[in-house]
């Protein structure tokens, strides 16, 4: 059973339901929506980087995420830390949530003479 240092938190995205006549409606902080406006900017902003380069999109993810994750550490970039906790969570967890995902990614850019050649492999 996971202790309660490995579960994620998110400390901004409180639901704070207020009645209004009976009906209720839901306030979101706004550092939980900047996270996600900048989490798909750097994503988009990377797909346009990977035009140029050969390198592969998710690995590209991943050399920018490890950046990010350094700059977290500088006392001067500290407001950062906020937004790398995602990376405390239980590694099972991130295991099944990203793989499937990644593996879809590169089965569906495969050409189908490559997945012919190493399907034998695969199975």
């Amino acid at each position: 059973m996971p202790t309660e240092e490995q579960h994620f938190e998110v400390e901004n995205c409180s639901s704070n339901a207020t009645h209004h006549g009976g009906a209720h409606s839901a306030h979101t902080s706004p550092g939980t929506v900047l996270f996600l406006f900048a989490a798909f900017a750097v994503g988009a902003l990377v797909r346009h980087v990977l035009k140029r380069t050969p390198i592969p999109y998710t690995v590209l993810l991943m050399v920018v995420g490890l950046i990010i994750g350094a700059l977290s550490e500088i006392e001067v970039m500290s407001f950062l830390q906020e937004y790398t906790k995602l990376a405390s969570i239980d590694p099972h967890l991130m295991l099944f949530i990203f793989l499937p995902t990644l593996i879809f990614e590169s089965a569906f850019v495969m050409d189908v003479h490559t997945f012919r050649k190493t399907i034998g492999q695969a199975v």
